[in-house]
């Protein structure tokens, strides 16, 4: 055995020696397929990791500037999480990527053909850390982007197929628990309202006495799913909401939720995974007390596992059903450009770009709606777009499901998704959105039928 893989196997990674794969016999058949086939009457769960390597000269993507990668201060990784009820597995990654533009339905698919499982199964949430790459070019993007390129691209497909067959190998009998904490004084709402009337997004503190309050209410709520697996590490799943996006500069990082997974992995020795949430009008910035940089995004990130390892011993046990996934598309509305703001001449960059991309679109749009549950325990919810705190805090509570994971950016990127009323707000989240008022509780509602379809009370 080489030290690159022993050093590979100290990182959490899988190495070629790990996976094993057979001759195709009449079809996609591989040993991924018989580990899952093997515990098809009680619940699994298997892990892997993979870290994505950003290539030095690849665009980081998240502001406004074009930003080549000149080095890497801590991995940027795919994680995958197999979960298996009732003979079907489903697929769920967590990436430390800004986003998938235009990808996610092909990339699903050929995870789904290659691992032996459903597409509408594999899940593929991004963190949305801004030291990192974006995936597929930015003629796809709704955002003002930069793009990537397609050897990288091609690249990151492949680790995660290599993940997704690597976390079923991995597949072993598992009891679920859950458990649910606080982390209050990590995530603020980064819209305030000022005294001049207007809702400013991040008005610095040189602003402080301008302001009247922010524009809403954080979600401080963790949610935790711990897999224990006998002999075999556990695997801990946190749900918790905020944007990644405390260190900047051109060096490529997981940013706190790397910190967050290292941290609990540290201090209960088991294997960890984050989903972020809906983080569309929050960051870490505390107007009163302003941390910025790498040492902060430390601190975050071992607060929010603080958090994770003293809720640990108190989760529940709770028994799963059988898997269910769907992926809805629904067609809403856009925001389609105004008379008077083809005619300004006083736009924000934002609202400049929002409006070249949709001035000759058409009426609507197509916006897949994400859902995973296994019977009434453990639900998954995600949308392709960045949702204010109140979207996934309403998803969450009309969930009947005992455990509802809310994930931001899943399966594609549409940008920004404000409650109806933040359009008469303004400020630069709204001034970018796509969408029409109204468009939320559209989603919203679909995420919450599917959710409760078939599902009892709590």
């Amino acid at each position: 055995q080489g030290e690159d893989q022993r050093q590979s196997e100290r990182n959490g990674y899988f190495t070629p020696l790990m996976i094993l794969t057979v001759k195709k016999l009449g079809g996609a058949l591989t040993v991924a397929v018989m580990a899952a086939s093997a515990f098809a009457d009680v619940f699994c769960a298997g892990f892997a990791r993979t870290d994505l390597e950003p290539q030095m000269g690849l665009s980081l993507s998240g502001y406004f500037e074009l930003r080549p990668c000149t080095g890497v201060k801590d991995p940027v990784e795919a994680n995958c999480v197999a979960m298996s009820a009732g003979g079907k597995t489903a697929l769920l990654y967590s990436l430390d990527l800004v986003e998938l533009k235009g990808v996610s339905t092909a990339w699903r698919r050929k995870i789904a053909e290659a691992c032996g499982t459903d597409p509408a199964a594999v899940y593929l949430a991004c963190t949305h850390t801004h030291t990192a790459p974006s995936i597929g070019p930015a003629a796809d993007s709704y955002e003002i982007s930069f793009d990537g390129t397609h050897a990288y691209d091609a690249i990151v497909l492949g680790k995660l197929i290599a993940a997704g067959q690597a976390a079923i190998a991995d597949l072993s009998a598992a009891e679920m628990r859950v458990g649910r904490t606080g982390a209050k004084g990590l995530s603020f709402i980064r819209r305030y309202r000022m005294r001049d009337g207007k809702v400013r997004t991040n008005p610095g503190r040189g602003r402080i006495d301008q302001v009247i309050g922010p524009a809403g209410e954080p979600d401080d709520d963790v949610r935790i799913v711990r897999l224990e697996r006998g002999g075999k590490p556990s695997i801990a799943l946190v749900n918790f909401q905020c944007h990644p996006d405390m260190i900047g500069g051109s060096e490529a990082s997981a940013d706190w939720p790397g910190f967050m997974r290292r941290a609990v992995e540290r201090d209960l020795g088991v294997k960890a995974i984050l989903f972020n949430g809906a983080q569309g009008d929050t960051n870490h910035l505390n107007l009163h007390d302003w941390h910025n940089g790498y040492d902060a995004s430390r601190v975050f990130g071992e607060k929010l596992a603080a958090a994770v390892c003293s809720a640990w011993n108190g989760c529940e046990k709770a028994a799963p059903g059988g898997l269910h996934a769907a992926v809805r598309e629904v067609e809403v509305k856009i925001r389609k450009p105004a008379a008077a703001e083809l005619a300004s001449t006083n736009l924000t960059k934002v609202a400049a770009n929002r409006i070249a991309k949709l001035k000759d679109h058409p009426e609507t749009v197509r916006v897949p709606v994400t859902v995973l549950k296994f019977g009434d325990t453990l639900a998954f919810a995600g949308l392709p777009l960045e949702p204010f705190t109140a979207i996934g805090r309403e998803v969450k509570v009309k969930s009947k499901a005992k455990m509802t994971f809310f994930t931001c950016l899943t399966n594609g990127s549409f940008g920004y998704l404000p409650t109806a009323d933040a359009y008469d707000e303004g400020a630069y989240e709204t001034d970018s959105s796509i969408f029409a008022p109204g468009v939320s509780d559209a989603l919203t509602a679909v995420a919450v039928e599917e959710l409760n379809t078939g599902q009892k009370d709590k």
